[in-house]
């Protein structure tokens, strides 16, 4: 599947009856085409060629026994990141049935089952901005309905397993001054674009600062962990968060040495080079700093082959390392280390929520015999969250993405339309409650998401506003426009007797011929040159020249100097032009200029009466925009004031110390006994 084949014997030879695929996540990035090319969170629309060699396969069963599916699709995550995944599976297993839906692309299911919704989303600068995505579903009975004819779910929430919880364990970190400065630094970045910012000293060409955001998001997830990553000149940050990790590993490292406990710590950022990293760093200070024997501290990237990882994963279950480093990639999938695994640290947060149930699967899994044992029954899952940088947004991105996972996988859909916002937290990581847990208060979440409903009802407040405010310059506009409208058609219709005397031909050139006090019986053609012998006369001299008179009409030349000119014709109510209002050095057109520039008269008069209608109806429609009222005032200083009220709960809670609220209150106490009257004894 992984190459283009050109062998002899093709798959049709081959005999094959049906196809299974494990681990089949790995073939989602199937192509496809769609026209959303601007929504957030869609996967890549190009496609792998394995991806394709496996659709042919199946399109050749499938052909060939007259029936959808021929494959079975073996996976603990067939939906790891992106909504296009579940479109993959359709398209794979059962293309006849959504054909008998009249669903034959992407955009057609999307169209569907899908609704392409604006919200707002923490930017990596720390601001707001609106993004589109398909955060919301409908038809969902029919879509869970068509994914249960094709699936068969197995997991914690629909069987009972064997296996320890998760204690999710969260630690809010405070960034150095250091990194702070360095956080401003990245901020001013996305405003500029000025590289010179930014670590590292490479110089960004224009079309990659057109993702200013993805630089800056690289720059501030590496130096949220440790600044030098990105510049290795800095000095030691000191208690940032590897030293943090450090500490929380020792700390579990001791209190588990009785049964040899095991940790397992993930980074996919970081990884071992011959210059500064994560990897390295982490280990230097487990070993110089927390005296933890350096055999006992590896990196899976240091097993290449599979009988050295088999090796590897031998001595972590039988405690002999008694902490294993590595990334999603080689230490997440197909690593069976949890024998003694009691703890699993995230150093970064990675962009699939999968992702993290892949990392957080090494330890919750049935087979861990030290965590049920001897740990309470439980592995401890630790994230890491440096305040001011990108973790929340990591964080957010992620939860997007595992609510319509965990929706959809889950079995249970009762409603027919459904909202991506609300958490499921039927067993597995709440991540917008990680966000809570992070600011240490549930106050936070509902401040959260409070605020964003907030944004959402101003932007609604400011589109209603710039809408009322675009109506009234729209009314002034084309009212202006209406009274200037209506004197046009006034002279026009004053012009149209003008126009009926000269538009027969014979009678125009009759008229010119008179005006010009030639033959009657003259020829157009001599008309003509006689016309433009006439303006050539004048070409040359600056100023507007009266050169012939029909009824009301006159021809006129106005030079401007001795290459420019125009020429037009003049009535008292309007004037008229024709071409490029130039002498032009054929006499017929020379002598046809008047007729044809009046001839103007009845079309102009046509316009302008249609710009009137449509004027007039414009004006209406904006005044019904100023009659319409913004119906969710009330609503929106409902959530000002708990807003309010929220953040002074929590300036209460945090501003104050609580060593300084017991003196305060001590001091307060102390002045009122002082003040109270004293009872004296005689």
């Amino acid at each position: 599947m992984q190459q283009k084949q050109n062998e002899v014997i093709n798959f049709d030879q081959m005999g094959f009856g049906h196809i299974m695929i494990d681990e089949s996540h790995k073939f989602k990035n199937l192509m496809y085409t769609t026209r959303h090319n601007r929504v957030a969170g869609l996967n890549t629309n190009k496609g792998s060629q394995r991806s394709k060699n496996l659709l042919v396969a199946i399109r050749n069963l499938q052909m060939a026994k007259e029936r959808d599916f021929q494959a079975t699709f073996l996976s603990g995550t067939p939906i790891s990141n992106s909504i296009t995944e579940v479109y993959v599976l359709f398209k794979y297993l059962i293309p006849n049935r959504m054909r008998e839906m009249n669903i034959t692309s992407f955009d057609q299911w999307a169209q569907v089952f899908a609704n392409k919704s604006y919200e707002f989303e923490p930017t990596v600068s720390g601001d707001y901005k609106v993004r589109e995505r398909f955060r919301s579903f409908k038809k969902m009975k029919l879509l869970s309905s068509l994914y249960n004819e094709i699936s068969i779910i197995v997991n914690g929430t629909t069987h009972q397993i064997d296996r320890p919880k998760m204690q999710l364990d969260v630690h809010t970190l405070k960034p150095t001054p250091a990194q702070l400065a360095y956080f401003e630094r990245i901020k001013e970045f996305l405003q500029s674009g000025d590289s010179n910012l930014l670590y590292g000293g490479k110089e960004y060409t224009e079309e990659q600062k057109s993702a200013l955001s993805l630089i800056a998001l690289h720059h501030m997830r590496n130096a949220s962990i440790d600044p030098r990553l990105l510049n290795q000149e800095l000095d030691d940050p000191g208690q940032a968060k590897l030293r943090i990790i450090a500490s929380e590993i020792h700390k579990t490292y001791t209190e588990t040495n009785a049964f040899k406990g095991t940790q397992a710590v993930f980074s996919d950022l970081g990884v071992p080079k011959e210059h500064f990293n994560i990897y390295d760093e982490l280990k230097r200070i487990l070993v110089e700093e927390y005296a933890i024997p350096k055999e006992e501290v590896v990196f899976i990237h240091d097993f290449k082959t599979d009988r050295k990882r088999l090796e590897c994963f031998k001595k972590v279950n039988d405690g002999s390392y008694r902490v294993i480093i590595g990334s999603t990639e080689k230490l997440g999938t197909g690593t069976n280390i949890q024998q003694r695994l009691v703890r699993i640290h995230h150093v970064d947060i990675p962009y699939r929520p999968t992702d993290i149930d892949q990392r957080n699967g090494r330890g919750i899994r049935k087979g861990n015999l030290g965590a049920k044992q001897h740990f309470g029954n439980k592995v401890i899952v630790s994230f890491y969250i440096v305040e001011n940088c990108t973790d929340a947004l990591m964080l957010n991105n992620v939860n997007i993405k595992k609510n319509f996972i965990e929706q959809l996988t889950n079995g249970t859909i009762l409603f027919n339309k459904l909202d991506m916002g609300p958490v499921n937290d039927e067993g597995s990581i709440d991540y917008k409650t990680l966000l809570a847990v992070a600011k240490n208060d549930p106050l936070y979440l509902e401040k959260e998401e409070l605020g964003k409903q907030l944004e959402e009802l101003k932007l609604e407040r400011s589109i209603f506003k710039k809408n009322r405010l675009e109506a009234e310059n729209n009314i002034n506009f084309y009212e202006n426009e209406l009274l200037k409208t209506g004197k046009n058609i006034d002279n026009l219709q004053r012009d149209i007797p003008l126009w009926e005397s000269v538009s027969d031909k014979k009678v125009y050139f009759s008229m010119v011929s008179g005006a010009l006090k030639l033959d009657n019986r003259s020829e157009t053609l001599i008309i003509g040159k006689a016309l433009q012998h006439l303006l050539e006369s004048k070409r040359k001299k600056v100023g507007e020249h009266t050169m012939v008179s029909l009824l009301d009409a006159e021809l006129r030349l106005r030079v401007l100097d001795a290459e420019e000119h125009r020429l037009f014709v003049k009535t008292p109510n309007a004037s008229y032009s024709y071409g490029s209002q130039k002498i032009v050095a054929n006499p017929l057109s020379i002598g046809e200029y008047m007729h044809n520039a009046l001839a103007k008269i009845p079309k102009t008069l046509r316009t302008q009466t249609e710009l009137k209608d449509d004027y007039s109806k414009a004006i209406r429609a904006n005044k019904k925009v100023l009659e319409l009222e913004f119906d969710k005032l009330e609503q929106l200083e409902q959530m000002e004031r708990r807003l309010e009220e929220i953040n002074t709960s929590l300036e209460d809670k945090y501003d104050v110390e609580p060593e300084e609220k017991e003196k305060e209150s001590n001091a307060k106490a102390s002045a009122q006994e002082a003040s109270r009257p004293q009872n004296i004894s005689l």
